[in-house]
């Protein structure tokens, strides 16, 4: 790093202010009697829960509800900084907050056909932050170098459009086998039409499941590349 440092003060002017303690709204924590590095955007995470009025709510273990099905509303209600709303989650979810991955996913949905039940939803997640503001990323140099990955799919879980939904998630880091780095997921062709036939592929349960399965592999072995041109060292784990 020091030599790097001489590099650019040679072609460029600069200053050097020390270790980066904030970036881009991300605020860094080093405890080096442990070795760990954490991530986080608590300072962000509680503008926003005061921002959108929740800074009172009472606090929630988990983002969403389990098996909260939405749908498009005939009409939108514009009374509600929804769009906004999800956007904020939004990036905080990109910057240290993968757990808010699927939900601000699925809210993101509805930013053009939103109800009362969907801006409820986004309370919900508001409520999720506002018990886990300090919630971020962790590194250590004491980790396993392990990368794994899983992967989930359902057969017709949209009950809208009768579509498959299958997430993909490599748990760990290129260095830190606990710390999650990515959560995907996507709708697959419709499974059963509801109107009759349709040019809609149609997907059955174990095509699903191999599709979800492919889409994993593919991920993780992207990701073990990138390991290897950077030359970290990393294994996988089956």
């Amino acid at each position: 790093m020091g030599k790097i440092k001489t590099a650019l003060q040679k072609r460029f002017q600069m200053k050097d202010l020390g270790e980066a303690k904030v970036m881009l709204g991300m605020e860094i924590y080093r405890d080096k009697e442990l070795g760990n590095l954490k991530l986080c955007q608590g300072k962000y995470a509680t503008q926003v829960v005061e921002k959108y009025g929740m800074a009172e709510c009472h606090r929630t273990a988990t983002p969403m509800e389990v098996g909260l099905q939405l749908v498009k509303a005939d009409k939108c209600d514009d009374a509600a900084p929804y769009r906004e709303a999800v956007g904020s989650l939004k990036y905080l979810m990109v910057g240290t907050r993968p757990d808010l991955a699927f939900a601000v996913g699925k809210l993101s949905r509805f930013v053009t056909s939103h109800a009362k039940e969907h801006w409820a939803a986004v309370k919900r997640v508001l409520r999720y932050v506002k018990g886990s503001v300090d919630k971020g990323l962790v590194f250590s140099k004491s980790s396993s170098m392990t990368l794994k990955g899983y992967c989930d799919a359902d057969w017709a879980g949209d009950h809208a459009t009768r579509r498959s939904n299958d997430w993909r998630m490599a748990e760990g880091t290129l260095l830190l086998d606990k710390t999650l780095i990515a959560k995907m997921t996507k709708t697959r062709g419709r499974n059963v039409d509801k109107n009759g036939p349709s040019t809609d592929t149609w997907l059955t349960r174990g095509r699903i499941r191999s599709k979800a399965l492919g889409s994993s592999q593919c991920c993780l072995f992207w990701r073990f590349q990138a390991t290897r041109i950077f030359k970290i060292g990393c294994h996988v784990g089956v």
